[in-house]
């Protein structure tokens, strides 16, 4: 089967694939979240450096998110980084 762009894209927007990957992300994220998440929710016992770690994580997955033109209320929903500062990041790293 010889696949080139043309067909690629029409096969992405017959299957909504965008869309579906994103709505895929979140209900695994919903998922993950409704059953790991909760026990890492205090802080205080967490170390400095996996709360930097943690930020910077979030920081690489806006800038990929962003660079793949995912609209920053997704990208917002999935970091936990509010839209104003996606904003910001959009401005100086992409």
């Amino acid at each position: 089967m010889n696949l080139n762009a043309k067909t690629l894209l029409e096969w992405e927007q017959k299957h909504d694939a965008k869309r579906q990957t994103i709505k895929g992300f979140w209900d695994c994220f919903k998922k993950w979240q409704a059953e790991d998440k909760y026990d890492f929710l205090d802080f205080d016992s967490i170390p400095l450096e996996y709360k930097m770690l943690e930020i910077r994580q979030n920081l690489n997955t806006v800038r990929k998110a962003l660079k793949e033109c995912i609209e920053r209320k997704v990208i917002s929903n999935i970091t936990g980084i509010d839209e104003a500062s996606i904003e910001i990041i959009k401005k100086q790293y992409c």
